[in-house]
């Protein structure tokens, strides 16, 4: 009996145990999340403050004129480019169904890896069995008969030993009748027959095709080997068993393209391809989400620009006003003034209202709760640096970085090594089914004499009473196999596709390059031409006003420079904001607008804390690394 709790505590003990180390692995892949939002918060220096402040008159006068179905109870937010990136990426839910996408990919390949797992199976059994009493009781009869006389038998003269020499029967009672009890089953005078089984079972998927099986079997049965009822105590018995089954060379499921490891392979294709496409999707946000800030960028200049110039027609207005009461200017110059005044309060207020809509379009971007598009109002600071950036790229240079960097590519090709996969799998699978089998048992005869316990019953399996050893050959191929072949014409149609449309994607993004460096090229001559013409506006306009003090300047004459002064102060920022705007579209059709979001919005105490993620490869999507380096 102390055995057999021993054994039974040991089997339990192994259960817990195999199932908290599984759980601990579970638990082990948490990871912790970090809002890295919280380590990029800045503010507006003065002279952003100024402008932004400039702006926020702005709003506030359009309120009070009776403008409050678009601008009352909205929220002003600062937005730096930093944080469009950060709230894009945090908010998106395209993003965070792709991550999720990864995730499953990445479970996918533990599951198909845990075939080669071996697997464990611990298992206890009792059974008992009795024999109940079933009887009948019988009347017999006996009737009397006259014995035959006795027949005398010849004996052997040679044979000293007593011989039967007659054959007789002896006198039987007449017309006597008995009772007798006959039993159909009786139970054993030891009582209940007591089994107790454990077993212990180890199944291992090994490479290439093969599978092996090992099983102990412990048995605990009383035996009663003698008349006398004797078991000596020794219950014991116990049972090998070895399995192996494993496919020939040149057969179905032989090698690397057998069912198993190819499931592996093209999960981890399939988990390549996910991170990939979040990859991607990074890219395509950032791309999104620069592009919509740009813009707001973009009417949130021109906006200044023009606020500055109805203050600047404001003064005019007062200006002329005075020197129509001296009799210096005449009645058509005031109204010229005014009406200049006029249509620029309606450009002004045009302005703001796409000033808003751009930052409605940012908002959709960025933003994920309820309200948000009617709550908000995103302002720009922290973008002068970028805008003075300028850059001429070489399009061969262009292409490399994009042929190295760009995701689709990699996913294309990651594409292509799928459906070789699949290929070589399907090719293998057309194969015919030939596979050997191997078996060795041995087993002890509790039934002749056991053990004393289940120790020294495994101690002797060495020298067991039984061993059977079997060998078999297994061979099948469908006739015509039809449906084999086809699917490996199938992947072979899906190994060509997967070329084509790599080609395909290539020359797409070899198109969006060229064009993306043509554009960057232009904006770059729209720049310098652009500040030439805002330098001269300026200083014509400095000289007129220089000269207004003489009388020689008419009012129109001033109006028509400073028109022209506006209007190439917007030129130049736009052409600023569009080399901007082309220089986003080269990164994103080169891969490298990721690398990009965190090198040039970064300050130095952030770029510290990137190297420290760089070293650790946490940014790995996120590092500039040189041309030709690979990741």
């Amino acid at each position: 009996m102390k055995y057999r709790v021993v054994i039974f505590v040991i089997l339990l003990v192994c259960c817990f145990v195999l199932t908290g180390h599984a759980q601990d692995r579970d638990d082990s892949v948490a990871v912790k999340t970090v809002r890295l939002g919280d380590y990029f918060a800045d503010t507006p220096d003065k002279t952003e403050t100024e402008r932004l402040a400039t702006v926020l008159g702005e709003f506030d006068a359009l309120r009070d004129e009776g403008s409050k179905l678009r601008f009352s109870n909205r929220k002003t937010r600062y937005i730096a480019p930093r944080m469009v990136y950060l709230e894009a990426l945090k908010k998106n839910l395209a993003l965070q169904v792709d991550e999720q996408d990864a995730e499953v990919a990445k479970a996918a390949i533990m599951e198909a890896e845990a075939v080669f797992d071996p697997v464990l199976t611990l298992s206890f059994a009792y059974s008992e069995s009795d024999t109940n009493t079933r009887s009948k009781e019988i009347v017999l009869q006996t009737k009397k008969f006259q014995p035959p006389p006795e027949t005398a038998i010849p004996i052997d003269p040679g044979n000293p030993e007593a011989q039967i020499v007659a054959i007789g029967w002896q006198n039987q009672v007449a017309g006597i009748k008995s009772v007798r009890t006959v039993y159909a089953s009786e139970p054993s005078e030891h009582g209940p027959t007591k089994v107790f089984n454990y077993s212990l079972d180890i199944s291992q998927q090994l490479p290439w095709g093969s599978e092996l099986g090992l099983g102990l079997s412990l048995q605990d049965k009383d035996v009663y080997y003698d008349s006398s009822n004797h078991s000596y105590d020794r219950p014991w018995s116990a049972s090998f068993m070895a399995n192996l089954v494993a496919p020939l060379p040149m057969a179905k499921n032989f090698g690397p393209d057998s069912s198993n490891e190819s499931a592996i392979r093209m999960r981890e294709k399939s988990s390549e391809i996910s991170a990939l496409n979040v990859q991607a999707a990074i890219n395509q946000i950032l791309y999104e989400a620069e592009m919509a800030y740009w813009n707001v960028v973009r009417r949130f200049e021109n906006l200044n620009v023009l606020i500055k110039r109805r203050q600047l027609l404001e003064r005019q207005v007062a200006s002329v006003n005075k020197r129509f009461e001296n009799r210096e200017a005449t009645n058509y110059d005031r109204l010229q003034v005014e009406a200049s005044l006029a249509r620029t309060k309606v450009l002004e207020v045009d302005a703001a209202n796409a000033l808003l809509d751009a930052s409605n379009v940012l908002a959709a971007l960025i933003e994920s709760e309820d309200g948000a598009l009617e709550g908000n109002i995103y302002l720009p600071y922290a973008y002068l640096g970028l805008l003075a950036e300028t850059e001429t790229p070489d399009t061969a240079t262009a292409l490399a970085r994009a042929v190295e960097q760009r995701p689709e590519l990699k996913m294309g090709q990651a594409g292509i090594e799928y459906s070789e996969i699949n290929r070589a799998f399907a090719k293998n699978q057309a194969l015919a089914d030939l596979k050997v089998s191997a078996r060795y048992s041995s087993s002890q005869d509790a039934s002749v004499y056991g053990y004393s316990s289940p120790w020294s019953s495994m101690g002797f399996m060495a020298n067991p009473d039984k061993e059977d050893y079997s060998f078999s050959l297994d061979y099948e191929y469908p006739i015509l196999n039809r449906a084999l072949d086809a699917r490996f014409e199938q992947a072979k149609i899906g190994v060509r596709q997967a070329g084509l449309s790599q080609r395909i994607t290539k020359n797409s993004v070899i198109r969006e390059v060229e064009d993306a460096t043509a554009l960057v090229r232009t904006s770059r001559s729209r720049v310098v031409a652009a500040v030439e013409s805002e330098k001269f506006a300026s200083l014509a306009y400095d000289k007129l006003v220089a000269r207004q003090e003489y009388g020689d300047v008419s009012e129109f004459e001033l109006l028509l420079a400073l028109q022209r002064l506006s209007e190439a102060q917007i030129s130049t920022i736009l052409a600023h904001i569009d080399h901007r705007t082309a220089l986003t579209g080269l990164l994103a059709a080169t891969g490298e607008i990721a690398v990009a979001s965190a090198d040039n919005t970064s300050t130095p105490l952030d770029n510290h804390r990137l190297a420290v993620m760089r070293h650790n490869s946490l940014l790995t999507n996120f590092i500039r690394k040189p041309h030709g380096q690979e990741r």
